[in-house]
C-alpha cells in the first residue's frame, strides 16, 4: 500500500497533537498501514471476512489455499475436457461437401473422408495434401497401387457389393478404425452407394456417433434407397459383431469373386460409352463425319463390341441363375445390333439395355 507524502506529514501532525508522544503516534500509524494488508503484529489476528452465503467448509478451505496451488479435481477436470476436445462435435459430423477433381467428396470427420475412385496421379496427391494416409477402396476392380506407392499412401481392399455390407467387411472395417492418427479416404466407384455405407459404418466405429447422424452420411451422399442392404447395414450395426475376435488382416488387394470383376468392368465401359456419346452431342457432331470424329466412332465400336462379348462370357464365367444368364445373353445380341454410326440410335439402345440392367439388379443384386 502507498500513501501520498503530505498525507503521511498530515496524519504525523494530527498524531503528535494527540498526546500518545512521537512514539506512540509511529506506532499507532504503523498499525494503520499494516492492517489494510493483512499483516497484523503479534498477537493481534489479521482481520477475516466471512464467506458468501452458501459456501461450504471445503469451499473455504480451498480459497484458504495459496493462489498457485491446484484444487484436487483441477486435474480431473482438465482430462474431461480433454476427452470432450478429442470427439467430434456435431458440426464435425455433418456431412462438408469438397469440391474437386474427384467425384462426390466429402468430409464426414476431421480424419475420414469419402467419394469417387482415384483416377490420375494428380487425384493420389490432391488427398495426399488432405493428410490422408490410408485408402479404402470397397470396389470390385483391383487399386491403382502404383499411383498410391508414388504419394505413399496405404491401400485396403475391402470389396463389397450392394446389396450389403457383411460383417467380414465391417470386421475389417473395424481394423481400420483402430490405425492411429492416420486420415482415411473411402471410396467405391462414384462415391455414391457402396463408398458411403462403408464410411458410415466407419464413422460409427471410429468417433462412437449414432446411426442417425450415420445414416444421414447415406442420405447427404445421394444413396439410392433401392440398395435397402446397404442402408440396413447401417440401420442394424452392432458394434459387438464388427469388433468380435481377432482383427483379420487387412490386404491391399483382396479376392474378388469373378460376376464382381467382370460387373465392374462392364460398368466402366459403359459409361465410356455414354461419355462418348455426350461429347459428341454436346459438339453437335455426327459420328464418322471426319478425322477426329472418326476417332470417338472407332472407340465407341470397340465398346459395343467389348460389352457384348462381355455379356456373352458372363454365363460361362459365373454361377448365376439360368434366367440371369440368358438375360446376360439377350443384352449381348442387344450391343451387337447396335450401329455405331448412328448417335441416336445408339443412344436409345443403351437406354433399353440400361433399364434392363436395372430390372436384372432389382431382381438378382439389390
Amino acid at each position: 500500500m502507498s500513501i501520498a507524502p503530505r498525507v503521511l506529514r498530515k496524519l504525523q501532525r494530527v498524531l503528535g497533537r494527540s498526546g500518545l508522544g512521537p512514539v506512540g503516534a509511529w506506532a499507532l500509524l504503523g498499525l494503520l498501514l499494516l492492517a489494510p494488508a493483512g499483516i497484523a503484529p503479534a498477537g493481534i489476528a489479521p482481520a477475516q471476512c466471512d464467506p458468501p452465503k452458501g459456501t461450504s467448509d471445503s469451499s473455504r478451505a480451498t480459497a484458504a489455499q495459496s493462489p498457485d496451488a491446484e484444487s484436487p479435481d483441477a486435474e480431473s477436470s482438465d482430462s474431461k475436457s480433454s476427452d470432450k476436445q478429442s470427439a467430434p462435435t456435431s458440426t464435425e459430423r455433418e456431412p462438408v461437401r469438397i469440391e474437386c477433381s474427384l467425384e462426390n467428396v466429402w468430409r464426414l470427420s476431421p480424419r475420414i473422408l469419402s467419394g469417387g475412385q482415384p483416377k490420375s496421379a494428380a487425384d493420389f496427391q490432391w488427398l495426399k495434401a488432405q493428410g490422408i494416409q490410408v485408402l479404402v477402396s470397397v470396389d470390385g476392380i483391383r487399386p491403382d497401387l502404383e499411383n498410391a506407392a508414388k504419394f505413399q499412401l496405404r491401400y485396403v481392399h475391402i470389396p463389397i457389393g450392394y446389396d450389403s455390407l457383411p460383417i467380414d467387411a465391417q470386421r475389417s472395417l473395424a481394423a481400420v478404425s483402430k490405425l492411429p492418427d492416420q486420415g482415411i479416404y473411402v471410396h467405391c466407384h462414384h462415391g455414391k452407394h457402396r463408398g458411403p455405407t462403408a464410411a458410415a459404418v466407419l464413422c460409427l466405429l471410429d468417433d462412437g456417433r449414432g446411426v442417425s447422424s450415420a445414416l444421414s452420411i447415406l442420405e447427404t451422399a445421394g444413396t439410392s434407397k433401392q440398395y435397402r442392404g446397404l442402408w440396413q447395414s447401417v440401420e442394424k450395426f452392432k458394434l459387438s459383431d464388427a469388433t468380435k475376435g481377432s482383427p483379420p488382416e487387412l490386404r491391399s488387394v483382396a479376392p474378388v469373386k469373378p460376376i464382381a470383376q467382370a460387373m465392374a468392368k462392364i460398368d466402366r465401359q459403359f459409361l465410356e460409352l455414354q461419355d462418348l456419346l455426350d461429347k459428341t452431342k454436346k459438339r453437335g457432331e455426327q459420328i464418322g463425319t471426319d478425322s477426329l470424329r472418326q476417332a470417338n466412332s472407332t472407340r465407341i465400336a470397340e465398346l459395343r463390341e467389348l460389352l457384348a462379348q462381355e455379356f456373352r462370357e458372363l454365363p460361362r464365367v459365373t454361377k448365376v441363375h439360368p434366367e440371369a444368364a440368358q438375360q446376360y445373353l439377350d443384352v449381348a445380341e442387344l450391343f451387337a445390333s447396335l450401329r455405331t454410326n448412328d448417335r441416336s440410335e445408339l443412344q436409345s439402345g443403351l437406354a433399353r439395355i440400361e433399364q434392363r440392367c436395372a430390372t436384372c439388379h432389382k431382381d438378382y443384386r439389390n
